[in-house]
């Protein structure tokens, strides 16, 4: 059972660390958000058009899609590495674990408002002619055919990237379970403690 405790801790905070990549904002989080606009600042629909036209809530979903598929591989293939062969019921109840916590993840992922606080820092970064250079690109059809590829590019790269994270799990996994056998290793006056009794 700590195993399979472990396992969704892992799995979650894998999904979390995903669903943070495609935000693509650059924003200091350190930065306050009331800070004062430049006086070339865009308004915030102008950014918000940008947001449209770059269709970055589409692309966000699609992303944060892709982790989840991604999540659920991973959490199955250190599945069936701790068990391996799992019965039917514990297979089920893995998936059933894995797809309540991406469930309240992605419902909990609150995309127009993180796109809202987006605004105030695009508008920090770019000034309105920045937007009136970058719009024409995007609603060209060069501009309009990277927009239509990109959530497969994602898609696609999040799916090369699967052998390099699971690698990453693999040593993550072998160091926490080494860190949680040494601390339930008794220490050194312990030992010395229970031996004499």
């Amino acid at each position: 059972m700590q195993k399979a405790s472990a396992l969704v801790v892992v799995c979650l905070f894998c999904l979390l660390l995903f669903a943070q990549q495609p935000a693509g904002s650059g924003a200091n989080p350190t930065q306050p958000a009331a800070q004062a606009l430049p006086p070339d600042a865009p308004s915030r629909e102008d950014v918000l058009q940008l947001f449209e036209v770059l269709q970055i809530k589409k692309l966000t979903e699609t992303t944060m899609q892709a982790a989840r598929e991604q999540a659920t591989a991973v959490a199955e293939q250190m599945l069936r590495e701790e068990i391996p062969d799992p019965t039917p019921e514990q297979q089920k109840l893995s998936q059933g674990v894995m797809q309540g916590i991406t469930d309240d993840v992605l419902s909990a992922f609150p995309i127009d408002e993180m796109l809202s606080a987006m605004v105030p820092v695009y508008q920090r970064h770019l000034t309105r002619s920045d937007l009136q250079a970058i719009l024409p690109f995007y609603q060209s059809v060069v501009g309009q055919k990277l927009l239509r590829e990109q959530p497969e590019m994602v898609q696609e790269s999040m799916q090369a990237m699967v052998p390099i994270q699971q690698r990453m799990m693999e040593d993550l996994m072998r160091k926490i379970k080494e860190r949680v056998q040494r601390s339930l290793e008794p220490k050194p006056a312990e030992k010395q403690k229970n031996s004499k009794s």
